[in-house]
């Protein structure tokens, strides 16, 4: 899930799935979009938030905020999150590796680039269906005929300040978070 918040127009947008929308229902206040059956996302009008634009973490206030506006009921799953990669493979003649990661519940094969990927660190994971501050929406895809089923995110992809100004992937501390946790540093500093 993906939530973002445009001041100018007081416009809540909830990205519910990977999956893109097929039909629109407009309502008095929001829109939702479905693919099929499955609510895929909202988008809610004239919601008044003291909050300047960009991406927004969740919490139970705003859960209960779209409820009582939208009446409708959905799960909440963070779309970055950190996770610990168990296998870290070159791709033979690339700069590629092939990962397997872990969030504590599921296991993801993700293509990486980066020069400081490795095995048995700890990282930033945007999963399917995730929205990068650029608007680049994260989907499933194959590179070179591999699986990648999310990304590993850097500083400059979540427009992140780097402390240590060293290009590659953030690689996450274990005292500061725990494999699973939702990464909110990536909230923290947009405002």
């Amino acid at each position: 899930m993906t939530i973002f918040y445009n001041q100018k127009t007081s416009t809540l947008i909830v990205n519910l799935s990977s999956h893109s929308g097929n039909k629109i229902i407009e309502n008095e206040n929001f829109s939702s979009i479905y693919n099929d059956d499955e609510l895929v996302g909202l988008n809610i009008f004239n919601f008044k938030l003291n909050h300047q634009s960009g991406f927004i973490k969740f919490n139970k206030e705003l859960y209960q905020s779209i409820q009582e506006i939208t009446k409708l009921e959905f799960n909440y799953s963070p779309s970055f999150v950190v996770a610990h990669v168990e296998i870290c493979d070159p791709i033979p003649n690339t700069h590629l590796h092939k990962c397997l990661l872990t969030d504590g519940l599921e296991n993801y094969d993700v293509i990486c680039g980066a020069n400081n990927i490795k095995s048995n660190i700890n990282v930033v994971f945007a999963k399917n269906g995730a929205i990068l501050p650029s608007g680049q929406q994260i989907n499933s895809g194959e590179l070179m005929g591999y699986k990648s089923m999310g990304m590993i995110c850097s500083y400059k992809e979540l427009n992140l300040k780097n402390p240590d100004n060293l290009a590659g992937i953030i690689i996450v501390s274990e005292n500061k978070y725990k494999i699973g946790d939702e990464f909110i540093d990536f909230f923290d500093q947009q405002n």
